[in-house]
């Protein structure tokens, strides 16, 4: 294990991630890159969410802003989308990050796939900021 050679007490627990991976940053990122960051995301597996290389609320935001600046409901609605598509978040963390509540992130995600269905446009849309957001 990396930075624990010489200690005699050392806890070797210290470095579990997601709690099945025992080892330094260096590895964990070794098997995200080798492992994970092609697989497709898997709500059954929560592992994969807490190793995933995933954009944050932060990230997702900074984009949807910039390329929706003059419509803040559009910019909201798509926010809370791809948060709940791309973070691996729950409900409840992207809720907290738009000020809304676990129910609200459902229906506005349920609004977008509508949305999307419905129009070209939007669903171009959406396509680039994805694109943006390099997932």
């Amino acid at each position: 294990m990396e930075g624990s050679a010489g200690l005699a007490n050392a806890n070797p627990f210290e470095n579990v991630r997601a709690s099945t991976l025992l080892g330094g940053e260096s590895f964990v990122k070794r098997v995200r890159e080798n492992f994970l960051n092609h697989a497709k995301a898997d709500r059954e597996l929560p592992v994969f969410r807490q190793l995933a290389d995933r954009p944050g609320v932060k990230t997702i935001r900074t984009v949807v802003d910039a390329f929706l600046a003059n419509d803040p409901a559009m910019r909201r609605r798509v926010g809370v989308y791809l948060c709940r598509l791309y973070t691996g978040l729950k409900l409840k963390e992207i809720g907290a990050a738009y000020g809304v509540g676990e129910l609200a992130v459902t229906q506005i995600s349920r609004r977008v796939v509508l949305e999307m269905e419905g129009g070209e446009s939007f669903c171009k849309a959406v396509g680039l900021l994805v694109k943006k957001l390099e997932v």
